[in-house]
C-alpha cells in the first residue's frame, strides 16, 4: 500500500522521537487519525501471535509497512518494534504476550498500543469494543483495573478469550456460560465447544478447554444461577469443580453442593450424574458404546456414559419442553421443562 503524502510526513515527523525515547512516545504518535502509544519493554519472543511482521535496515520502512498493516487488520492492537541482528523487525500482533520459547535473537522489543483509552494494562478489541487486560487470566485480575462488571477481554495462555465478570461484594466471578433468551444455537460440535461460541452481549459458552485452563489456574467453586419462566429465581454452588484437560474429554469433578436448586450433577444424583463424566457432544465422547446422550439432549454436556444421561443439561434447546430435550435442571421444575435462564460462575475459593 502506498502511503498519503499527509500520512507519511505526519509518520517521518514523529518517528524521530517514537524511536529515541520511550517517555515521548509515551504521550502518543499519531499515525494518520490512529494513535500508538508506548506500553513497555518486552522480550523478543519467537512465538507470539504475530499478525505480519517487516524487517528492515531502516526503522521507518519497518515501521511504516508494520503500522498500516495493523491499522487495516481489525485483529490488530499493537505493534512491537525490535533491533535483531540485521536491522529492525516491526510485528503487528493482537496484543496478547505468549509464554517465551528459545530463539537466536536477543534483547527487547518496544511495544506500542493503539491508544483507545482502556487504561495502562489494556486495550480496546476494535471488533468487539471491549477492554482486553493482556496480563489477566480471569476476573480477579481484571478487578484491580476496573471493578465495574461488565463484558471484558482475558488473556488465556496467549488467546483473548471474552467473558463477563460479575463484581460482588464478596466474591470475584467469571462466568463462563449465559442463556436467557434462545439466541444463540447450543447445538454445536465438538470443536465448537471446545473452543466457545457466541458473544458477551447475548449469550455463550466460553470453551471446554477454557474452562479446563481456569479450573486448573484456582477457579475451583461454581455457582449455578437459574430462573423458571414464573420467574422463580434457584441457584446451586459446588466447593469442588474440576474440568480435566481434552487427552481425558474433559472429566468433570463435581461436589460439596450447598444452595436451594437442588443437586442435579454431583455422585449424590446417582446413575445420571455429571460428576466424574466426559464431556460430550453429538460428535465426540462418552456416547461411544452407550447412548448419544448429547444428541438427544442437542447440546454438549457432562453426560452419564450409558445410557441413564443425566438429570441436568444447560446447553439444551431453548424452549423445548420435551424431555431431556432443553434447558433442564431435574431437582428444579424437572427433566420436562427448559428453563428461561442458566447462568454458570466460577471463583476461587
Amino acid at each position: 500500500m502506498c502511503f498519503k503524502k499527509d500520512v507519511l510526513i505526519s509518520f517521518v515527523v514523529v518517528m524521530s522521537c517514537i524511536i529515541q525515547t520511550s517517555r515521548c512516545a509515551s504521550a502518543g504518535k499519531n499515525f494518520g487519525n490512529v494513535n500508538f502509544s508506548f506500553r513497555r519493554n518486552i522480550p523478543y519472543y519467537e512465538r507470539n501471535a504475530t499478525l505480519y511482521s517487516a524487517s528492515s535496515t531502516s526503522v521507518i520502512a519497518s515501521y511504516g509497512r508494520c503500522a498500516v498493516k495493523c491499522i487495516e487488520d481489525l485483529r490488530c492492537h499493537a505493534i512491537e518494534l525490535c533491533e535483531v541482528n540485521d536491522g529492525t523487525e516491526c510485528r503487528a500482533t493482537n496484543g496478547l504476550v505468549m509464554t517465551p520459547t528459545s530463539t537466536n535473537q536477543q534483547g527487547v522489543c518496544k511495544q506500542y498500543f493503539m491508544d483507545y483509552s482502556c487504561g495502562d494494562e489494556a486495550f480496546l478489541d476494535r471488533r468487539r469494543g471491549l477492554c482486553v487486560f493482556s496480563f489477566c487470566s480471569d476476573c480477579d485480575c481484571v478487578r484491580k483495573y476496573n471493578a465495574i462488571s461488565g463484558g471484558y477481554g482475558l488473556n488465556i495462555d496467549g488467546s483473548a478469550v471474552f467473558v463477563l465478570c460479575q463484581f460482588d461484594t464478596n466474591h470475584t466471578w467469571t462466568v463462563i456460560q449465559n442463556r436467557y433468551n434462545g439466541s444463540v444455537d447450543f447445538d454445536r460440535d465438538w470443536k465448537e465447544y471446545t473452543y466457545g461460541f457466541g458473544s458477551v452481549d447475548t449469550e455463550y459458552w466460553i470453551g471446554t478447554e477454557n474452562i479446563h485452563r481456569l479450573t486448573k489456574a484456582g477457579l475451583s467453586t461454581v455457582r449455578i444461577e437459574l430462573e423458571d419462566f414464573d420467574g422463580d429465581h434457584r441457584f446451586a454452588e459446588y466447593n469442588v469443580f474440576c474440568v480435566a484437560n481434552a487427552t481425558y474429554y474433559y472429566r468433570l469433578n463435581i461436589s460439596g453442593y450447598s444452595g436451594d436448586a437442588g443437586d442435579s450433577m454431583s455422585e449424590a444424583v446417582g446413575d445420571a450424574k455429571a460428576d466424574g463424566e466426559m464431556f460430550s457432544t453429538a460428535d465426540m465422547g462418552a456416547h461411544v458404546g452407550g447412548k448419544n446422550c448429547a444428541l438427544q439432549g442437542r447440546g454438549g454436556w457432562w453426560y452419564e456414559a450409558g445410557t441413564a444421561c443425566s438429570k441436568s443439561s444447560l446447553t439444551g434447546e431453548y424452549g423445548s419442553n420435551k424431555r431431556d430435550k432443553g434447558i433442564n435442571w431435574d431437582t428444579f421444575r424437572g427433566m420436562s421443562y427448559s428453563l428461561k435462564s442458566s447462568v454458570i460462575k466460577l471463583r476461587r475459593p
